[in-house]
């Protein structure tokens, strides 16, 4: 957010405070950066992405057996579609059900969590108009969808989507490079 938004005038806590996550399934390199992309295959249905909510599911089993402190407060899940967060739920373990919120991101606003999953789901480019809403900021516009969503993790942001897709939009693309530059894109 701070790069994307904030023209780095955000000052950062020392990496220090930030709780460690472990998730075995993903490499070693992905489990010590703050920020990883997965990068999706695009499906048929529109506004879900069944692939995305199975790695979901499967990244929340692995946080919760590996963290013994595991508690409301380690995940949190945020879709831009309805559908798709109901998509999610779907397959979480009945059990993770009542320790993780998964919601849109206009219901997660004011809320964090020391891991945020994102899934944007977008299967085909014209969905990227959806995930996005766009308000001007001291003088810089600002994606305040993609804002309010990458900013609720305090530990590790872990990023859900198809690459090819999210290209076509400005703002998801500066996104991707920045996460391939500095951070983890599998």
């Amino acid at each position: 957010a701070n790069k994307l938004f904030y023209s780095e005038r955000l000052k950062s806590f020392s990496n220090s405070k930030f709780k460690e996550i472990k998730v075995p399934s993903l490499d070693s390199i992905s489990n010590n950066s703050r920020i990883v992309f997965i990068n999706s295959k695009k499906e048929d249905k529109p506004r879900v992405n069944r692939w995305e909510a199975e790695k979901i599911a499967e990244i929340c089993r692995e946080v919760y057996v590996n963290n013994p402190d595991f508690s409301s407060k380690t995940i949190g899940i945020i879709s831009p579609f309805r559908a798709q967060c109901s998509e999610i739920k779907k397959h979480l373990a009945d059990h993770l059900n009542e320790y993780i919120t998964v919601d849109t991101v206009e219901r997660f606003q004011g809320s964090e969590r020391d891991m945020m999953i994102l899934s944007l789901s977008c299967n085909n480019q014209s969905e990227l108009r959806q995930i996005s809403s766009f308000v001007e900021l001291d003088g810089e516009i600002i994606d305040r969808k993609l804002n309010v969503a990458i900013s609720r993790a305090k530990s590790k942001l872990i990023i859900i989507g198809n690459g090819e897709i999210l290209k076509n939009s400005p703002i998801y693309k500066k996104l991707l490079e920045i996460i391939a530059e500095k951070y983890y894109y599998i």
